[in-house]
């Protein structure tokens, strides 16, 4: 609705309970009536585009992603690492790359029909992280292969474990 039907609508209230009431513009009531009705239109507004957010085809990409189920995965890992290196010192950098993997994963997830976990894109990523030597026997969720999410979910780390 639009900032003029909803005054004129208030307007005519005002006349239809009392037509002696002054309803010009600068008066008292008009003066009112119009603060209000501003209110409600910015209020329609939040109301429209929330109604537009709660529908998969018309939600923007972000609120898109965030109606997405969530499917945990977990990772499992043997990695060997350099000389003074260990899996406490490793372990938050691990994390961090999933969670950008999976992220990068999440925004594809609108224009892909299968989003597909790889283990390959896992273990190249393991390679480029400090301390990390080398990666054997990647698992997802317990299988050492790739995994395809349901079409309508995008993945977030569950456990991350190193043999």
């Amino acid at each position: 609705m639009s900032y003029d039907q909803i005054l004129d609508r208030m307007l005519n209230r005002v006349i239809q309970s009392d037509p002696n009431i002054d309803t010009r513009p600068s008066s008292v009531v008009y003066n009112a009536l119009a603060s209000a009705a501003a209110e409600l239109v910015a209020m329609y507004n939040q109301i429209d585009w929330a109604l537009n957010e709660s529908f998969v085809d018309t939600a923007d990409r972000e609120y898109l992603i965030k109606s997405a189920n969530a499917e945990s995965i977990d990772i499992g890992l043997n990695l060997t690492f350099q000389d003074g290196w260990s899996w406490e010192d490793v372990k938050g950098y691990v994390e961090t790359m999933l969670d950008e993997y999976f992220s990068q994963l999440s925004k594809d997830w609108a224009d892909e029909n299968n989003v597909v976990v790889r283990i390959s894109q896992i273990e190249i990523r393991l390679l480029d992280i400090t301390g990390i030597l080398d990666v054997a026997n990647t698992t997802i969720n317990g299988v050492q292969e790739n995994f395809q999410l349901d079409p309508d979910s995008i993945p977030i780390r569950g456990n991350v474990t190193n043999a």
